[in-house]
């Protein structure tokens, strides 16, 4: 059985919040990286072990709290905190765009990363400054990587960039999820 902590947490960790992605973009604490239930088994590799970890959950995944610890693949995981713990105040919002506000950026010093898997895209991105890199095989050393550059995520729907957004700003990139993910892009281009 995982401990449930009492927050604020003092030291110096990673929060794994496993709650929804639209529930994390609309509010998570600084050093957060969202892996929710259902790709915590396929990317938790991706989870840095250079801290400790706490995990963020709701009520509604406090039963299974023992069962995502397990998922979680190595690191010191120290417990989890519940998010009706966190005052509002602590809670940060992630940066995201509109499909429409994005395909109405000019050209420009940016990356549009897209993390979907060759074998599920069925629908192009735009092309301008994209650059595919599926999250399966995802690296952070990527040359294309820069931190002068904004980094706009893009995926099926909004989730596993939401996920790959929390990882490139946890490296201290300036990373934005496009909302909806392609399938708000195409919506917006028809």
């Amino acid at each position: 059985m995982m401990n449930q902590l009492t927050y604020p947490i003092t030291e110096d960790i990673i929060y794994i919040d496993a709650r929804d992605a639209e529930a994390f973009r609309q509010g998570h604490l600084t050093n957060s990286i969202n892996f929710t239930r259902s790709n915590m088994n396929k990317y938790g590799y991706l989870i840095p072990d250079s801290k400790a970890h706490v995990l963020v959950i709701d009520e509604a995944l406090e039963e299974e709290v023992s069962a995502l610890k397990a998922q979680v693949f190595h690191g010191d995981m120290r417990g989890y905190i519940l998010d009706t713990d966190i005052p509002k105040a602590d809670l940060v919002e992630s940066k995201t765009i509109s499909a429409a506000d994005f395909l109405a950026l000019p050209g420009g010093d940016y990356i549009l990363l897209d993390v979907r898997h060759p074998g599920e895209i069925t629908r192009p991105a735009p092309e301008k400054a994209l650059l595919s890199l599926p999250l399966e095989t995802f690296n952070f050393q990527h040359p294309s990587f820069s931190s002068e550059k904004t980094i706009y995520t893009l995926c099926g729907s909004g989730n596993r960039g939401t996920l790959i957004a929390s990882l490139l700003k946890l490296r201290g990139f300036d990373a934005v999820v496009i909302e909806g993910g392609i399938k708000a892009i195409q919506e917006k281009q028809a």
